[in-house]
């Protein structure tokens, strides 16, 4: 008996494994390293020479799930019966028989090589004895500390300011203050007290003396100096009370004068207008106002040490003042100087909101912010204006101080901070599934935090519960792109429809018809079925046959027909 040799036939047997040409074992071990293959895996035996005492190589027999892909330049080994084994491309011949075979081997398995011949695979390969396991040292691992790495690009630039709002626009708005008043001091309190115990006294005095009907201050001081001339106790009081007057309307006109020509100097001197509660018959026209300015500061103290003053003015002066600091303001915005202009609306006029909208057109959005909150308790805006401020920390938290948790979770998302993000948009999700919004929370779901299949989950329970039911089924195949799988799930769906489902379901179908071609034979089926089995119940949803059949008036005719005949 011989083995020939076809080298051009592929064996119809099964492989089982590999031979390996060589006398060293080391070089079998880095051959069966190289294969991927595991001592603990695979059965070894050696092959011998026709040399005595000499090796050939090893065969490997290799379980079928762990067969290498690549077998290198190694010779596949296939089993031909029970226990014989044969290399690839060769059959024995004489041929035998499965029972000759089993006869022949049945106390061993051999190796049948055309050139080695009978080779008997007794006893396999016991690597343990042969392989010597290093020795193992025992050391503990030292964890270097993270590096330093320059990034290679910026991704988001922070900006944290050091100074709190009041701080730094004080510290950017100051001005000097002039060496020299521009205008004369206004009346102290003392001073317009006095001025006002000078008009009762004279007016109690003219009615007395003179019995005439009361005409203005002024014209009754007049005549009642001519009639008390001899008096000098009452002439030194007219004088002074002239005095203060005149220095009154002195200080006023010059306030004009100066608004007009230098407007930024004069509005270190310029009165507040408050909302008219210092104003009326017991303040007699009066209006209180603070101290001389050091500087057009927006917040914090910005007066100077010269002591404070009252004016005496009356209402029309007062519409006169305010006219003349909108229009200073106007000015100033058409110069571009955004922060003075602010300053007339803040302090002079109160007029918050008008501030805040001439700080955000100069971009100085975190001045606006600061008056959002400290003035309007505008919480929101203040978060809209820190956010273009690029402060993006402040912003975070303004936005959860309003509860928009959506925005929340965007700027974290911007700031790469991914697990604040989500915990962010989870109460998003939450607050909308609660509210029954089941087509919000799922396009959170999707399109925020990723979770595509908690997104379909949310809008099948809206579909389930015929909440937005439509849109809900509607979103949901959208998010299918698969048209075989789409079909699968109509189908589910169709076979568990309620009596107020049919109509939701027939109007998803209509819009599947439209944008998927491929599906329109298999959907006309499905409509014409559901509208089939409804028609006894509904005869409405007959109107839904013009749709999957359009251009065809006799079926126009024939359902408008049936809805009449339907209804006697």
């Amino acid at each position: 008996m011989e083995l020939q040799l076809k080298p051009h036939q592929q064996n119809l047997y099964p492989k089982v494994g590999l031979l390996i040409a060589g006398s060293a074992i080391k070089s079998w071990l880095f051959e069966l390293q190289a294969l991927g293959l595991s001592l603990e895996n695979i059965t070894c035996f050696t092959i011998p020479d026709a040399t005595p005492n000499s090796l050939w190589g090893c065969l490997v027999i290799i379980p079928e799930h762990h067969f290498p892909i690549d077998i290198r330049q190694h010779q596949i080994i296939y089993q031909a019966f029970n226990q014989v084994y044969i290399p690839e491309k060769s059959t024995v011949f004489p041929s035998l028989t499965e029972e000759d075979a089993c006869f022949l081997f049945s106390r061993m398995s051999v190796l049948i090589h055309p050139y080695l011949g009978f080779i008997e695979l007794s006893t396999p390969i016991n690597w343990i004895e042969i392989v010597q396991t290093p020795d193992l040292w025992e050391t503990e691992p030292i964890t270097p500390a993270n590096s330093l790495t320059l990034p290679s690009r910026i991704k988001t630039l922070l900006l944290n300011p050091s100074e709190s709002p009041d701080e730094i626009i004080s510290r950017l708005e100051t001005q000097p203050t002039p060496e020299k008043p521009l205008l004369d001091k206004p009346l102290n309190i003392f001073e317009k007290a006095l001025l006002l115990f000078y008009k009762i006294i004279i007016s109690i005095a003219s009615n007395i003396l003179l019995s005439f009907k009361a005409t203005s201050a002024n014209d009754n001081a007049k005549q009642l100096s001519r009639k008390t001339k001899e008096d000098s106790l009452l002439s030194k009081m007219l004088e002074h009370f002239h005095s203060l007057e005149n220095r009154n309307q002195k200080y006023l006109d010059k306030l004009f004068d100066l608004l007009a020509q230098n407007p930024l100097e004069a509005l270190k001197y310029a009165i507040p207008i408050d909302d008219g509660t210092h104003r009326g018959s017991e303040n007699n026209g009066s209006l209180g106002f603070s101290k001389y300015r050091d500087s057009l500061s927006l917040f914090g103290n910005n007066t100077h040490a010269h002591g404070g003053g009252s004016l005496n003015i009356d209402d029309s002066s007062i519409e006169r003042l305010r006219r003349q600091y909108r229009a200073t303001a106007e000015q100033l915005i058409r110069e571009e100087k955004y922060t003075e202009a602010a300053f007339v609306y803040l302090k002079l006029l109160k007029e918050y909101y008008l501030a805040t909208q001439t700080l955000e057109k100069g971009e100085k959005y975190q001045e606006a912010a600061s008056i959002y909150i400290k003035y309007l308790k505008n919480y929101h805006q203040a978060a809209i204006c820190y956010e273009k401020a690029n402060l993006i920390h402040k912003a975070i938290e303004y936005y959860i101080k309003t509860e928009q948790y959506e925005k929340v979770g965007d700027l974290y998302t911007k700031l790469e901070k991914h697990d604040e993000a989500i915990l962010y948009y989870q109460k998003v999700a939450d607050n909308y599934h609660t509210a029954g919004q089941f087509v919000k929370a799922s396009l959170v779901y999707k399109n925020k935090m990723y979770m595509f299949n908690r997104a379909q989950a949310i809008l099948w329970e809206g579909w389930e519960k015929n909440q937005d039911a439509f849109n809900c089924l509607g979103l949901y195949f959208g998010n299918i792109p698969d048209d075989t799988l789409s079909w699968q799930k109509l189908q589910q769906v169709s076979a568990s429809l309620t009596n107020k489902q049919y109509h939701s379901f027939l109007d998803l179908l209509k819009n599947v018809f439209k944008n998927r071609l491929e599906l329109q034979p298999n959907i006309k089926e499905l409509a014409y079925e559901i509208i089939s089995t409804q028609l006894k119940n509904d005869s409405s949803i007959s109107t839904y046959l013009s749709f999957f059949v359009p251009n065809d008036p006799l079926l126009i005719k024939d359902t408008i027909r049936f809805r009449l005949n339907s209804r006697f």
